[in-house]
């Protein structure tokens, strides 16, 4: 192998100078080894020479046999995984050079935590800790080098092409509203192909107690003031995203209720208001009914009325609501409601429970079936502002001004 690399061909891959000789004339096969790495893509191989030597001058001290066993394997992740714990506040600088993150599986080489590496933190996967279960990804805990606990979001098998474009959809969209103060906070993205040829995608963002469902499920009675101010707060963050979350529902929502604060989370099926493709159709119990009973008829400004409208009954009525007569339904059996439900019926609905004159009014305009007449957004807002909670600053309207 050796006589195929020369010494243009290591200079050339000059983002791992981290690792290798400084002096081409160093490089030979007596005095390094030569190991097959990958450019960020993992399409084009490149082929490196890393003496234990050069390591040292780094000070990275690498076993002999640690060395020794990666060489025969040509596995540079096993002297990555070295050198990112023989110095981690480095390995950062590491993943940048080596195109944007590193992985290191606590199965594949026999670590108590995964390590998981970004171009802007160290995280170790936190064993046993999962917080959410989804149809796109499961949610658990991961510690930093300065012990925050944060939430890593690890997509289901993205060897499903659909699966891998709602995770760029979603990092995409994230990276767009970053800073919002309605939107959860992306503080890393770790990507990584798995021995079985899948590739991984795990998004990092900070921790939150519990979703909106966890807080109406039980229906535990809070205050007023409480309910209010969540409702406020989410037509807030709807109006912030000049377009649609698509999938808004109560598990899509993390809340803290200690400090009063909202956002949003799951934007795979963000739509903009520019967008004039097909909607990609969310949660089938939340989704407006257009989104499946009408092809191409969805009105993005429209799109998240119907739910909000949904989520703010059960705010608004907690701990007494009444669930939808749609809710808990089979696929077909919501459907064939949705087809044949009225709009006079579903104010009758509303109109029978103890809610105030105007929350009626509000909850009327937005849970409408027909697309004419039902509110937009800053409509329901504007509404709710006025007539419901008039004169409250939401307490992240300061951030986000």
């Amino acid at each position: 192998m050796a006589s195929e690399i020369s010494s243009k061909e290591v200079l050339d891959g000059s983002f791992y100078s981290l690792l290798i000789e400084a002096s081409p004339s160093n490089i030979t096969p007596d005095t390094a080894s030569v190991f097959t790495a990958w450019d960020a893509s993992r399409q084009i191989p490149k082929f490196i020479w890393i003496s234990r030597e050069s390591l040292k001058k780094a000070g990275l001290n690498i076993s002999a046999p640690l060395f020794k066993a990666a060489a025969m394997a040509d596995d540079l992740m096993l002297v990555l995984l070295q050198t990112v714990q023989s110095n981690p506040a480095k390995a950062p600088e590491l993943a940048k050079r080596l195109g944007g993150s590193l992985h290191f599986s606590a199965k594949q080489y026999d670590l108590p935590e995964s390590i998981y590496v970004t171009e802007d933190f160290v995280a170790f996967g936190i064993k046993d800790s999962l917080i959410g279960d989804g149809g796109y990804a499961r949610v658990k805990k991961a510690r930093t080098l300065d012990g925050k606990i944060v939430a890593r979001r690890i997509c289901h098998k993205i060897v499903e092409r659909k699966i891998c474009d709602a995770a760029e959809r979603m990092i995409a969209t994230l990276q767009k509203f970053q800073g919002n103060p309605w939107i959860i906070d992306l503080l890393g993205v770790c990507k990584y192909k798995k021995l079985s040829g899948e590739y991984g995608t795990v998004t990092f963002h900070s921790l939150y107690p519990q979703n909106l469902f966890e807080v109406l499920e039980p229906r535990i009675k809070f205050e007023k003031i409480i309910q209010l101010e969540l409702a406020g707060q989410l037509l807030k963050a709807l109006q912030s995203l000049d377009g649609a979350h698509g999938d808004l529902k109560p598990e899509n929502i993390l809340v803290d209720l200690d400090n009063l604060k909202l956002v949003l989370i799951d934007l795979e099926f963000y739509r903009s208001n520019k967008e004039t493709g097909e909607h990609i159709k969310g949660s089938l119990q939340w989704a407006a009914p257009e989104c499946f009973l009408v092809d191409g008829a969805a009105i993005t400004n429209k799109l998240d009325v119907w739910p909000a409208g949904l989520i703010l009954y059960y705010l608004f009525l907690t701990p007494h609501y009444e669930c939808f007569p749609w809710h808990g339904r089979s696929p077909w059996e919501t459907l064939r409601f949705l087809r044949e439900i009225k709009p006079d019926d579903m104010q009758k609905f509303l109109l029978k429970d103890p809610l105030s004159e105007h929350q009626k009014v509000l909850l009327c305009g937005m849970i409408e079936v027909d697309l004419e007449k039902r509110w937009t957004i800053d409509a329901a807002a504007a509404y709710f502002q006025e007539h419901i909670f008039p004169g409250k600053k939401a307490p992240m309207d300061d951030q986000k001004n």
